[in-house]
């Protein structure tokens, strides 16, 4: 009878530590849950986050830009044999990418990076900035995004959904009336970034808050 009042015990101890276990894990996953969803409470709770984001990211862009082998390449245009596409008067002036995928349509910016991030989609100048031009084309934007971007703005700009892509995705790029396409070759998660010749356009945000991993997405023209 003692033993089996033991045995009783014990398992009831094991079945409430389970229960307070399984409590906090739900409570985890809640919080990290709440806050990539809501990047307002976690700037709300850490000041320096959004700018040790941007500043990180900026750095990982500069490290590559600064590289002699792509700062001193020649930046041709496509041959005459390869046809660029059509002038549409019906899309939008200004350069613009769109991954429907994941709801991206935003404006590409050209200029600093500290500032140019605080507003959206970022073309370091350093890369090509025109698809006709056989180089390599690298866009930066925040994950998360300041907590004055409004929801609506959050998910058309920033790079949030990244990860949620697959490999053969569309990528579009609008430049000057024309439409671009890419298809999504190459995904992964890194602390740098390294840029080749057979690179045609580069897609960099962070993973996680105050991380050094790079989510990185690598797209060849298919236009």
């Amino acid at each position: 009878m003692q033993d089996s009042n033991i045995l009783k015990n014990t398992i009831k101890t094991l079945v409430a530590a389970y229960k307070v276990l399984g409590v906090f894990l739900i409570l985890i996953s809640f919080g990290l849950l709440i806050v990539n969803a809501s990047p307002e409470l976690w700037y709300s709770l850490d000041n320096g986050a959004f700018e040790s984001d941007k500043n990180g990211l900026i750095s990982t862009i500069e490290a590559e830009e600064n590289n002699p082998g792509v700062r001193n390449r020649n930046r041709t245009l496509y041959s005459a044999a390869q046809k660029l596409p059509e002038k549409d008067p019906s899309l939008p002036n200004v350069t613009t990418l769109i991954i429907n995928r994941v709801g991206i349509n935003g404006q590409v910016r050209t200029g600093d990076g500290d500032s140019v991030l605080d507003i959206g989609i970022w073309s370091p100048s350093n890369f090509a900035q025109n698809p006709a031009v056989r180089q390599p084309i690298v866009l930066s934007s925040h994950r998360y995004g300041l907590i004055s971007w409004t929801r609506e703005y959050r998910d058309l700009n920033s790079f949030y959904s990244l990860p949620n892509l697959a490999i053969g995705d569309e990528v579009i790029i609008i430049h000057e009336q024309r439409k671009y396409t890419y298809k999504i070759k190459t995904m992964e998660e890194n602390t740098s970034l390294r840029v080749s010749d057979g690179d045609d356009l580069i897609l960099v945000t962070c993973k996680y808050f105050r991380s050094p991993e790079r989510i990185i997405v690598r797209a060849e023209a298919t236009w």
